[in-house]
């Protein structure tokens, strides 16, 4: 396990049974072992009203931040694809990560909410690409990454669809070595069928 600070132990691959695809779709109550939760909200396996189970990310109070992390530790010669559903419960809210991916605590890939958008920050601009224009809440969105280290550049689907090809990585040190999402507002996120493909 890697430590990621006094009170955070985050698992990575040497901890876990495969090194090659990892999937979970939070069906089972038992898939939360892969993550780590921040000490600043609640990290748990939701039931839903039609039975589906998701991982729950939620702070105490608003303000706090809530976060689920993943260790990576992939060769900067493997592309990966890296894909989840998430929903964004009951309200919209600025700044909740819903995909970083992160090399020494420095993004190398940021999809977050943005005045009523889902947007993926961009490597040198304060212009964001949008990626989903007023998006719907308590609905899930399919987000679909392909990173390719060498070349330094990612593409991501929604839904099934290109919304940025061939985006520069937000920073040059890779590979990354943490995949997280966040939120500072209640009543959290729901994230389900994440899945990793080296």
């Amino acid at each position: 396990s890697a430590l990621i600070s006094s009170n955070v132990c985050i698992p990575t691959l040497a901890d876990t049974p495969s090194a090659g695809i990892q999937a979970e779709d939070f069906e089972n109550g038992d898939g939360l072992g892969i993550f780590a939760g921040s000490i600043g909200g609640s990290v748990s396996t939701y039931e839903e009203k039609d039975g589906n189970h998701c991982m729950y990310v939620a702070p105490y109070t608003d303000g706090m931040t809530a976060f689920a992390q993943y260790a990576l530790d992939y060769s900067e010669k493997v592309k990966l694809n890296i894909s989840l559903d998430f929903k964004q419960k009951d309200k919209r809210a600025d700044g909740v990560c819903l995909f970083g991916l992160s090399k020494n605590g420095s993004d190398l890939v940021r999809i977050e909410t943005k005045n009523g958008n889902i947007v993926m920050k961009k490597e040198s601009s304060s212009i964001d690409v949008v990626l989903v224009k007023g998006y719907a809440v308590n609905r899930y969105y399919h987000i679909s990454a392909d990173i390719n280290y060498t070349n330094g550049f990612v593409s991501v689907y929604v839904d099934g669809e290109l919304k940025a090809e061939e985006q520069k990585l937000l920073q040059s040190e890779k590979p990354a070595d943490l995949f997280y999402v966040s939120t500072k507002y209640s009543p959290g996120i729901c994230i389900d069928n994440f899945k990793i493909v080296p």
